[in-house]
């Protein structure tokens, strides 16, 4: 029971998750050998399944994904012009209440361990 006041830390959570390009995070896992992550970016590619370890990945900038977002401003990655305004989670909170933004709109849904985002 959330209210949500600004509506373009909304929009930049929603930009986040419907972004259809998400070559820049393939790119960033694959130079550091993670191929882990790496496999879970392109699940979500291929199957629309979000594992919560990504969740830190989709808006800059929070510890967790900090690496990812340093290149990111650098202009290392194709993304920077796509987050030019800064920082849109801070914190795990602020993970949390974009999720729940996403789920309030029914753009994520929780389902065992992952979220299954409509196509």
């Amino acid at each position: 029971n959330t209210v949500f006041l600004d509506v373009q830390w909304m929009i930049s959570v929603l930009k986040g998750l419907v972004r259809h390009d998400r070559q820049a995070l393939q790119d960033f896992f694959a130079s550091t050998g993670d191929s882990l992550m790496l496999r879970r970016v392109n699940r979500l590619n291929a199957t629309a399944r979000l594992h919560p370890d990504l969740l830190p990945f989709l808006w800059p900038s929070v510890a967790a994904s900090a690496k990812y977002w340093a290149a990111v401003r650098q202009g290392d990655l194709q993304e920077r012009d796509l987050w030019a305004a800064g920082d849109v989670v801070s914190s795990g909170t602020d993970v949390e209440k974009a999720v729940e933004l996403l789920e309030g709109f029914d753009l994520v849904v929780r389902q065992r361990d992952e979220y299954l985002v409509p196509s």
